[in-house]
């Protein structure tokens, strides 16, 4: 989850995928392939999403400071709008997931990634190369995929749909209380 949600800078990462995004088209399966382009998909997505919600919150700065951070953030989701490309965001995670949970399990995968950290690094790839294998990693220590995308699929369908039907007043307190326990909700 760090790889995806901390607040490090990835441009390093996400530029060197872009160098090698033709490479893969030409050295993968097509179902390798299409996973790196649902990968890009949703990072493509995402960016775009954050970007607006971050737009939305400069702009409120200026908001009463009794209304609070949750109240706040409410109000900036909101704002930035666009439930279908919240769930179209959401679906390719789901996909993205569930093709990640079968390349894990695929025989030779994990050597491969080894095979290639020299070369990685010697293609100034090595952000790209750990993140690869981080995730290779995470996804490949589950049992199986599928509770951990339930659990993610059920808790952001309703935040997706609280965040965009419920009123303010309750939806800025039920994320405050989420948020007062460290998101074990």
């Amino acid at each position: 989850m760090q790889e995806l949600y901390s607040d490090r800078n990835y441009a390093s990462r996400d530029q060197q995928f872009a160098r090698i995004a033709s490479t893969i088209a030409r050295l993968f399966s097509q179902p390798s392939v299409a996973t790196a382009a649902a990968l890009a998909e949703v990072h493509a997505l995402t960016e775009t999403l954050g970007e607006r919600m971050g737009h939305a919150w400069r702009a409120d700065s200026r908001a009463a400071p009794q209304d609070g951070e949750s109240a706040r953030y409410v109000r900036c989701w909101r704002q930035s709008g666009d439930q279908a490309a919240r769930q179209q965001q959401l679906d390719v995670v789901q996909q993205l997931g569930r093709e990640l949970d079968r390349l894990t399990r695929a025989r030779g995968l994990r050597t491969l990634f080894r095979l290639m950290r020299r070369g990685a690094t010697a293609a100034g790839l090595e952000a790209l190369q750990q993140f690869l294998e981080t995730g290779f990693d995470a996804f490949a220590q589950m049992v199986s995929a599928e509770e951990f995308l339930t659990q993610v699929r059920d808790r952001e369908s309703e935040w997706i749909r609280a965040l965009f039907d419920d009123g303010d007043v309750a939806c800025a307190t039920e994320l405050s209380h989420l948020l007062a326990s460290d998101g074990a909700h």
